[in-house]
């Protein structure tokens, strides 16, 4: 375990601009500022890239007390007639982090969806302070006007 971490690191931070995929958790990395990231059950689409602003400053993605903004960019393989987006973290259990506006076509998806077009969505998750400082998977997921998963991607975080 000690040794994933210290390769995970390694990655993340001395080879930001390399594209690869790590197994057993297939978190690949896309660009310079995309996190690595992993497909969760996608079946109407694709993410291709996740980005945080404000950056992460190692391996810190979600600073307590801050607002932090998710771009992420994605393709759409289905048409949709409505989007919403579920975060989530998992802990040990599955963590719901409310988003302000889960409404995806309020935030940089054109509803309805088309066949392969790309979007960005960009979205604010705040991030309390009461949160317990710690590592977690995030979740989200693009979800459909029936509650069905259209894409689903996870990457990891930290909350300090």
């Amino acid at each position: 375990m000690h040794s994933i971490k210290i390769l995970f690191v390694t990655l993340f931070l001395v080879m930001p601009t390399t594209s690869l995929s790590l197994a057993p958790s297939s978190y690949s990395i896309k660009t310079q500022d995309s996190l690595p990231m992993k497909d969760c059950g996608s079946v109407g689409g694709k993410v291709t890239s996740i980005t945080l602003d404000p950056p992460p400053k190692g391996a810190c993605t979600f600073p307590k007390g801050t607002n932090v903004t998710a771009i992420v960019d994605l393709v759409t393989n289905e048409v949709a007639n409505q989007m919403n987006v579920v975060c989530k973290g998992q802990v040990v259990v599955w963590v719901p982090f409310k988003l302000p506006d889960p409404n995806a076509c309020d935030q940089g998806v054109t509803c309805p969806t088309a066949v392969g077009k790309e979007y960005t969505f960009k979205t604010v998750i705040p991030i309390l302070k009461e949160y317990p400082s710690l590592r977690l998977v995030v979740q989200l997921e693009f979800q459909d006007e029936k509650g069905a998963d259209v894409i689903c991607v996870q990457f990891p975080g930290e909350i300090c």
